[in-house]
């Protein structure tokens, strides 16, 4: 478990990293770049509509020279504490600017990027707009016919001064980085969730591989599964931790599984303490020389009843099993030793019944000399595992007890099996 947590501590520190890393990629080396764009888009740099004019922005006298610049300023004399004339047409409000000429226009402007640019006499100043630009005047019908009321009236109202531009309704740069900042955190975010939606694909993908890893593959493999099945459905009841049973009717009916249980971290730590702890079986040399005294060795010549060679033989296979589990060898190693045990269990017995009763005989006497006080509730359970393996459509017991154990054919089978199905896939593919 704290394996577990430490793994999902680290992706968790790993998620952040990520998100963090992407959102200080982004802020840090694209920033500049899209404020930049955001201003060319919008033209709010020096010499847009709106801004401050400069020295060599063109000075447009008349409404004329307006509409042949692509951009200009105005200059105007003003006296100080005087009010611009103004109108509200479509919830807009308006400026009129007078020029030298006397000719009126309409005006919109950024009066924060007007100046003062000296003063002509006490109480008068001359005045530069910001740049601007000459655009033609979109306005409702019913706002149009306001304009008429206009003493002295425009001069023009098809078009109009635009000396704003986007500058007023723009964000400010540390506004827009601020906003890009928060942009690129929940693109962070996003990053973070699709690396961990990756994780979690694989997490899956990788604990499906374990599971599957130690079911039987073929009949060969469910047959061996099958000669200590009773224990295994046993060992699957056992909690993660300390030893200690979490009885539940799925996993005594769930999978049946070489060593009892998944080929995954958990199981792994549980079958090596298990060993250890049960057996005093610390590597797989020490493994092998139990098996080989159960099997062939004092342990199995030394046995007098069917009971005693059922309590030897499968518990050799079930130690086979478990270290397949352990990860101290590989699947062909586990098979073609059990299924070297497995030969000498058909020779012994005759049937899957006389095997499976002798072993709970075995299991009994055990039980009784070590446990006594607890023997009667444990034979029961292990009475009921075997019971409920003869009624599972997918029993072992279903297959012939003298079913050829010789690995090299069942893998030509399934090497042809195969082979016939992606032919069968090919022709599939191929119809439609």
């Amino acid at each position: 478990m704290l394996k577990k947590l430490w793994r999902n501590y680290q992706e968790g520190q790993r998620l952040i990293m990520v998100g963090g890393i992407t959102a200080a990629v982004l802020v840090m080396l694209f920033s500049g770049f899209f404020w930049n764009l955001y201003v060319q888009a919008l033209d709010l740099g020096a010499g847009g509509v709106g801004s401050k004019a400069a020295g060599d922005t063109p000075v447009a006298h008349s409404l004329a020279e307006m509409g042949t610049l692509e951009k200009f300023t105005v200059l105007e004399d003003h006296k100080k504490d005087s009010k611009p004339e103004n109108i509200w047409l479509d919830d807009e409000n308006y400026f009129i600017m007078t020029l030298e000429n006397g000719e009126r226009a309409l005006l919109r402007y950024n009066y924060n990027n007007g100046e003062i640019l000296s003063w002509k006499s006490e109480g008068v100043y001359v005045y530069r707009y910001p740049v601007g630009t000459w655009k033609p005047l979109e306005i409702s019908e019913q706002a149009r016919g306001a304009l008429p009321q206009l003493s002295p009236p425009l001069t023009r109202t098809d078009f109009y001064i635009d000396m704003e531009g986007n500058s007023l309704t723009a964000m400010s740069e540390t506004a827009f980085k601020g906003a890009y900042f928060t942009v690129c955190l929940v693109i962070g975010v996003f990053a973070m969730i699709c690396y961990g939606t990756r994780r979690v694909d694989k997490w899956e993908r990788e604990e499906q591989a374990e599971h599957e890893a130690s079911l039987p593959r073929n009949d060969l493999e469910l047959w061996l599964v099958g000669t200590y099945a009773i224990w295994g459905q046993f060992f699957a009841q056992v909690a993660e931790a300390g030893g200690r049973m979490a009885w539940d009717k799925a996993l005594e009916n769930g999978p049946l599984h070489f060593g009892g249980r998944p080929r995954d971290d958990t199981s792994r730590r549980l079958t090596k303490e298990t060993l250890l702890d049960s057996w005093d079986i610390k590597t797989q040399d020490e493994l092998l020389d139990t098996v080989a005294y159960m099997s062939t060795g004092p342990g199995f010549q030394k046995c007098r009843t069917q009971a005693d060679r059922a309590w030897q033989l499968c518990r050799s296979v079930q130690l086979l099993g478990m270290s397949y589990i352990a990860g101290w060898c590989c699947r062909e190693e586990m098979v073609a030793r059990s299924c070297e045990v497995g030969s000498i269990l058909q020779k012994t017995f005759r049937s899957w019944e006389e095997l499976c009763e002798s072993f709970l005989e075995g299991y009994a006497q055990w039980q009784l000399r070590s446990y006594p006080q607890q023997a009667l509730a444990n034979i029961h359970i292990r009475r009921s595992i075997y019971e409920g393996l003869w009624r599972r459509p997918d029993s072992p017991y279903r297959l012939n007890w003298y079913l050829p154990l010789d690995p090299d054919e069942w893998s030509q089978r399934d090497e042809r099996r195969a082979a016939v199905e992606r032919r069968m896939d090919s022709r599939d593919i191929r119809g439609r």
